[in-house]
């Protein structure tokens, strides 16, 4: 997995993280007097604008009792430290990879711990992962990213997963509202909705804008800024439709300890949330998992995903100044009664 600032899929690789060892005791095929197997539990999401990329790399286990308090014991979940080796091949196609022979770089992970808080998983030692910071050529939209995860003492690959980025920005990709200031502004027309419209990215599944509100305060340093982030629905689509009343609830409740007098900032920064094919089946099965559907995984030899996102596509985009009601921008905002 990777460290961001947007939270975007994060819960979803964690929840299966936790229904892992339900699912392996639950599967069809399983006999209990089979020859033992090691079978890795193996997460990572690329994401070509973050500066390192991690990967969690744990065991399968079974058990009779609650499952969950396995999960607390480090030696439970995690293999030796230095016994897993993890590496990503980079290839310029797909015939390169197949064929095999040199790939265009190899990005080399580090064996670490993570500083961890207490909670569902063991956090004495911290949390153990594999981590590599970006290098100059790791990341290129047309490539082919081929995860290895190799037993290090017997030098046998465990497990192995490919996945493409997703594209690059396309110019103007935010259609409506418009970033341009003769274009349509982020506002609320009299249904009471903001449409948002946009260009589809280049193996984008899964699409989520975040609209960020700005404020100022009246009687402090006008260059100061603070943001209200609000989430649009997930959509498949090229479309979304933000309701007023989503937006008004979502202000309100972020400044309902806020007693300063306010100034509006009238522009707010639209961000999209995009994952690729592989993440989005991956969170699309842990949302309707059940007894008769497994959790969807890409991991050859193992169980997890190796998928890609991006969350720091963004733009900014100007804001309704009207005073006028009902659906002027400055005049429900001073409906809220929360300092404007």
């Amino acid at each position: 997995m990777k460290s961001s600032n947007h939270p975007f899929f994060v819960r979803y690789l964690l929840f299966s993280i936790l229904l892992l060892p339900l699912l392996t005791s639950c599967e069809v095929e399983f006999s209990p007097n089979a020859e033992w197997k090691d079978v890795p539990a193996v997460y990572c999401v690329l994401d070509q604008d973050s500066s390192i990329t991690y990967v969690r790399v744990q065991k399968c286990f079974l058990s009779e009792d609650d499952f969950r308090q396995y999960t607390t014991v480090m030696d439970s979940i995690n293999y030796p430290l230095g016994s897993v080796e993890v590496h990503i091949n980079v290839w310029p196609d797909k015939k390169s990879m197949e064929q095999g022979g040199t790939p265009l770089q190899v990005m080399n992970f580090e064996d670490t711990l993570l500083v961890k808080a207490e909670g569902e998983f063991a956090s004495e030692k911290g949390q153990h992962v594999f981590k590599h910071d970006t290098q100059i050529g790791d990341f290129g939209t047309d490539y082919y990213y081929e995860l290895i995860v190799t037993n290090v003492a017997t030098g046998e690959r465990m497990a192995r997963a490919v996945t493409q980025l997703v594209g690059n920005s396309v110019a103007n990709w935010l259609e409506n509202p418009s970033p341009n200031s003769l274009g349509k502004s982020f506002s609320f027309s009299h249904n009471r909705k903001c449409t948002f419209t946009w260009k589809a990215f280049d193996r984008g599944r899964l699409y989520q804008p975040i609209v960020t509100f700005f404020y100022r305060h009246r009687f402090e340093d006008q260059s100061v800024l603070y943001p209200v982030d609000i989430r649009c629905q997930q959509t498949r689509n090229l479309t979304v439709d933000l309701q007023q009343g989503t937006f008004l609830n979502a202000v309100k409740e972020a400044l309902a300890g806020d007693t300063c007098k306010k100034n509006f900032y009238d522009t707010v920064r639209v961000a999209m949330n995009i994952c690729n094919e592989e993440l989005y089946a991956y969170m699309a099965s842990a949302n309707s998992v059940s007894q008769t559907q497994q959790l969807y995984s890409n991991i050859e030899g193992g169980v997890g995903v190796f998928g890609a996102r991006r969350t720091r596509v963004c733009v900014w985009v100007p804001a309704d100044k009207s005073d006028v009601g009902p659906s002027g921008m400055h005049f429900i905002l001073r409906e809220l009664n929360v300092g404007f």
